[in-house]
């Protein structure tokens, strides 16, 4: 008898935990509006630069292999690496991953190959495809004073923002971040949702 009343206060105490645990509250709107206006403004900025007009280059530095060499002296990233770092300070790993491949590595599969946006020549010098075109439809504006949670967890929540394309109503934008571990070992809200 003493067993199964041990087994059943068992049970209840393993139960207890599981729900405590799966209930726990996710964050307030305003608890995050200063992380979400930070991570979307920083993410349109890396938009400008992987999908619409790059960095800076210069035009008359043809590398002879289908690159141009940015111009760092007014350029906001310098190498590869500066690249890298802003969007893993943006967005979530399993993001970056496909991201980070799509810009520094190139894509190919059983239609052909699409080469890299981005290299590093053999001295480490930042270089862009010479054949870079905008591909974003123009500039979209969100409007972080309407923006309205639509779910939080405890370490996921999503947001709708209204959002403006050239001047005209466009699509909410529904995005969703992560809390993930940064390269302090501190917990932090990361976009896991593209803003294009």
């Amino acid at each position: 008898m003493k067993r199964v009343i041990k087994t059943a206060i068992f049970i209840l105490c393993i139960a207890s935990l599981f729900i405590m645990t799966s209930c726990a509250k996710g964050p307030e709107l305003d608890e995050v509006r200063s992380v979400v206006i930070e991570r979307v403004t920083e993410s349109t900025v890396l938009n400008k630069v992987f999908y619409g007009e790059g960095l800076p280059v210069y035009g008359n530095m043809y590398t002879g292999v289908d690159y141009y060499y940015v111009d760092v002296e007014n350029s906001d990233f310098d190498t590869a690496e500066e690249l890298k770092a802003a969007i893993a300070r943006v967005y979530t790993k399993d993001y970056c991953i496909g991201l980070t491949e799509t810009m520094f590595v190139g894509i190919s599969d059983s239609i052909g190959a699409v080469l890299p946006r981005f290299t590093e020549d053999e001295s480490g010098l930042l270089m862009q495809d010479k054949f870079l075109t905008s591909i974003l439809p123009g500039e979209r504006i969100f409007d972080f004073n309407a923006m309205t949670m639509e779910s939080s967890k405890s370490d996921v929540f999503v947001v709708r923002i209204p959002a403006t394309l050239n001047g005209e109503k466009d699509a909410d934008a529904v995005l969703t971040f992560r809390q993930e571990r940064n390269e302090n070992n501190e917990l932090v809200w990361k976009l896991d949702s593209p803003t294009y």
